[in-house]
């Protein structure tokens, strides 16, 4: 009886391990798929340690799905998941969501829309107390002009280090407005980027063309491969068409490393 609840534990925990380390592998690629990885996009690179979950009430968002003006006027509900049982939350951290535009915008020539800055922020377990902080902007929702296209809307937490400093031209309270998010990142001292997640929001119908991106395919994740192809391979997100190919990370060793560990404990308890 004890050994049979012992692996009934123990492939939960490999399971969920395995579910997280697949739901990173699939955020990274929607984000390189989306435009928001790489040269002149958003982000140069990113390794999030965490899932970043945003709730607006209505329950969780997928990563990349299109949301409506009145879904996401109000702060989201902030939690996040870590990679694995290295990673641990303490200390602040500054949490931010910008309009990275449409796919296909060059963001190195480019200011993003601030629409949420919050520094200062604590965790409690896994919840991410993001309505605690000090206010440089609240949170104030999306409003993409009509026939402007689908724009992508970026919520993201980084850690914040003792030697953090907000640049003084950005005053708490300061009002949604333009600027460029990787000088902010630099210049105050932010540290590494611990989880994001983004959606789309579009009013009316496009003017212009937008450009194609990848739809992400779970089943050809590394973490989906190495489980002989437990995802569902069902698109991640709403992109589609030609774009960017998404890139492996270190979650393949650790997709690796799951489906041994949990073959090894089936046969341990097996010779039970």
């Amino acid at each position: 009886m004890f050994f049979s609840v012992a692996l009934s534990v123990l492939l939960a925990a490999v399971a969920s391990a395995q579910s997280t380390t697949l739901q990173l592998q699939s955020i990274e690629a929607q984000f390189a798929a989306a435009g928001l990885v790489g040269n002149n996009d958003l982000l140069a690179s990113f390794n999030p340690s965490a899932v970043l979950d945003a709730n607006f009430g209505s329950g969780s968002i997928t990563p990349g799905s299109p949301q409506s003006v009145a879904g996401v006027a109000n702060a989201p509900a902030l939690t996040l998941t870590p990679a694995n049982s290295s990673v641990t939350f303490s200390g602040q951290y500054t949490v931010a969501m910008v309009d990275a535009d449409i796919v296909g915008t060059n963001e190195a020539t480019t200011n993003q829309t601030r629409h949420w800055l919050v520094n200062g922020v604590s965790t409690s377990g896994n919840t991410v107390n993001a309505l605690a902080g000090t206010n440089i902007t609240a949170y104030g929702g999306p409003l993409p002009a009509a026939g402007s296209g689908p724009h992508r809307y970026v919520i993201l937490v980084y850690t914040q280090p003792s030697t953090f400093t907000a640049p003084a031209d950005l005053p708490a309270n300061s009002p949604i407005s333009a600027f460029n998010f990787a000088n902010y990142v630099q210049s105050s001292g932010l540290g590494s980027l611990v989880a994001a997640t983004y959606f789309t929001v579009e009013q009316g119908t496009a003017s212009m063309s937008i450009p194609a991106t990848t739809a992400v395919q779970t089943n050809t994740l590394p973490a989906a491969q190495t489980t002989g192809g437990a995802a569902s391979g069902h698109p991640s997100g709403t992109a589609s068409g030609s774009g960017p190919k998404p890139t492996q990370s270190n979650g393949s060793f650790i997709g690796k490393s799951v489906s041994w560990g949990l073959a090894g404990v089936a046969l341990l308890f097996a010779t039970l």
